[in-house]
């Protein structure tokens, strides 16, 4: 059982040597690292001009629900999804390979792992799921 518990590690390690390397040239690595260089969510809203409204939209997606009726608990588990635009996260998708849409995990510019990540559109629309939170 160990021998082959060895091959299979081995065989594993072997694999991941002959997978390619992601390039940090690609156009979407360009495009995260153009975004992201100045970007201050912490301190800001994402609007230009201070007297501008900011809409968030706020949708709740209930997961499961359990009641505990011993400990007197109730367990709701959902998920929440905020979407708004961010007027400092839009590009030119013809810079960078016609990309129009990507993903970045939240906590690069967030700094929270609660985020399970935020798609971004060029013309700054975010949207973000956040599916665990205390």
């Amino acid at each position: 059982m160990l021998l082959l518990t060895v091959l299979v590690a081995c065989a594993s390690i072997i694999k991941a040597k002959d997978c390619p390397r992601p390039s940090s040239n690609t156009n979407e690595v360009r495009l995260h690292k153009n975004l992201l260089a100045t970007y201050e969510s912490y301190f800001y809203p994402p609007v230009k001009n201070c007297s501008d409204v900011l809409q968030v939209n706020i949708r709740i997606l209930p997961q499961y629900f359990k009641l505990d009726v011993h400990e007197e608990m109730f367990y709701f588990h959902m998920w929440l999804i905020m979407t708004w635009k961010d007027e400092y996260l839009t590009w030119d998708p013809k810079d960078y390979g016609d990309i129009a849409e990507t993903s970045i995990k939240s906590y690069l510019d967030m700094g929270s792992n609660d985020y399970s990540g935020r798609i971004l559109s060029s013309q700054g629309h975010c949207i973000v799921l956040l599916y665990e939170f205390h």
